[in-house]
């Protein structure tokens, strides 16, 4: 029987364990720091919201998509064309607002926590064809 965790059999293929750990553990331990960093951020500078810190760029208007779906917006300020929420891909406020319809956390967070599981999926996809292609040496420098 093929086992998703890497012993014996494995479904990570070659009949051994995953060594793919290494990718994670560099993913989760850049988002540790960038949230860290965010943290000393929001602890020196009074009046700089945690949220805010952790939702710049990008972010914000995808926040902006899932609370209120794509409207049109008054030109001015950083909006150059009313239909500047177009340029946004559904998926990810889709998705954060369903995880803030379930968990109760905030539009922000759980767009934030999508995010970082799309990008930790990602890593493993990304490590686990480069090993099948090459080998782990080179699966875990490219990532």
């Amino acid at each position: 029987m093929r086992t998703w965790w890497g012993r014996g059999s494995s479904w990570w293929g070659r009949g051994s364990s995953w060594w793919g750990w290494a990718a994670v553990g560099l993913f989760v331990g850049t988002r540790f720091a960038t949230a860290l960093v965010a943290w000393l951020t929001y602890r020196h500078e009074p009046g700089v919201p945690f949220e805010s810190l952790l939702t710049t760029w990008d972010a914000s208007w995808n926040a902006m998509v899932a609370d209120r779906g794509y409207v049109e917006l008054e030109p001015g300020g950083v909006v150059g064309h009313p239909q500047q929420l177009l340029a946004f891909f559904p998926v990810l406020p889709m998705l954060a607002r369903a995880l803030h319809a379930v968990t109760g956390l905030s539009v922000p967070y759980s767009g934030l926590l999508v995010s970082m599981a799309c990008g930790l999926a990602g890593t493993v996809a990304l490590w686990r064809l480069v090993q099948r292609r090459y080998d782990r040496d080179v699966a875990s420098d490219s990532v």
